[in-house]
């Protein structure tokens, strides 16, 4: 969330969106969330948005879950963890090899520099990579035809720029049923 702030455009702007108490999140749902700790990982998402994650998946029995952006794969280690029995997290990334450039602007160097990482995925713990399917290209060049409309739940958090967080979400849209 705290690189929404650089997005300028009005209808991106989620400062609009209501805040809660952390402790209300799971008021009443009462589902079991399993968490998984990744100590000292850069570019990771806090403990709160992994506890907000598993309340997602599980609280909305999640099959099939699509996630835009693996970086090391803490967010997809998370939805695999607390998806329904026999689900599966499709994760997509630029490959590893990859010396191309992305096809959109990265204006931000720390975030060119993720994009062209190696280990996309590698922090997953061996169990759970029955559950998830990798998918290695470029955001902006993938085709949603085979996954429209088939997917639980899609998470967008891949490239941080604003062209890309426009492209991943109007696919994502694309991929719930």
């Amino acid at each position: 969330m705290h690189a929404t702030q650089e997005v300028k455009d009005v209808e991106s702007d989620v400062r609009s969106i209501p805040s809660v108490p952390a402790d209300s999140l799971n008021h009443g749902v009462g589902v079991k969330v399993n968490l998984y700790a990744f100590a000292g990982v850069a570019a990771s998402i806090s403990p709160l948005e992994a506890y907000a994650i598993g309340l997602l998946v599980t609280s909305c029995s999640v099959k099939r879950a699509f996630e835009f952006g693996t970086y090391k794969g803490v967010s997809t280690t998370l939805i695999a963890l607390n998806l329904a029995e026999n689900g599966k997290v499709w994760t997509l990334d630029l490959p590893d090899e990859t010396s191309a450039s992305p096809v959109l602007n990265i204006a931000k160097s720390s975030e060119r520099q993720i994009a062209s990482e190696s280990g996309k995925g590698s922090l997953i713990p061996d169990d759970l990579l029955s559950r998830v399917e990798f998918l290695r290209q470029d955001s902006a060049l993938f085709d949603t035809n085979p996954v429209v409309e088939s997917m639980d739940l899609v998470f967008v958090d891949g490239a941080h720029s604003a062209e890309y967080v426009r492209n991943d979400s109007e696919r994502g849209g694309k991929c719930c049923g």
